[in-house]
């Protein structure tokens, strides 16, 4: 039982230091699409920031070689033109920048 907690234990430290979280629920400002290498970037901005609990203040969500980039830009094209609002899920990599692997439609 000891050894069976202290792998466990070991396991649980090994993982990595953050995990997935949530951006707010906020309106795309603009949008950019850097194809200048193999992997396409885009990046959305909102206004203010996108209020990620690691990066509060971030202005810019990014998704960068994800194999369902297209259709999150989909769903971000379809936002930003009716004005809906979205949320993200992902990592914050700095202050300004979260990468997002997910995207809802709100």
């Amino acid at each position: 039982m000891n050894k069976t907690l202290a792998l466990a234990a070991l396991l649980a430290l090994s993982l990595p230091a953050h995990a997935d979280e949530w951006t707010g629920s906020r309106p795309i400002a603009s949008m950019r699409v850097d194809g200048r290498t193999t992997d396409t970037t885009v990046y959305f901005e909102t206004q203010t920031s996108w209020a990620a609990a690691g990066c509060p203040n971030a202005k810019f969500v990014f998704v960068h070689n994800n194999s369902a980039l297209k259709e999150i830009l989909a769903v971000g094209l379809t936002a930003k033109t009716s004005g809906a609002t979205v949320r993200f899920v992902g990592n914050c990599q700095d202050s300004d920048h979260f990468e997002a692997s997910y995207i809802i439609l709100d």
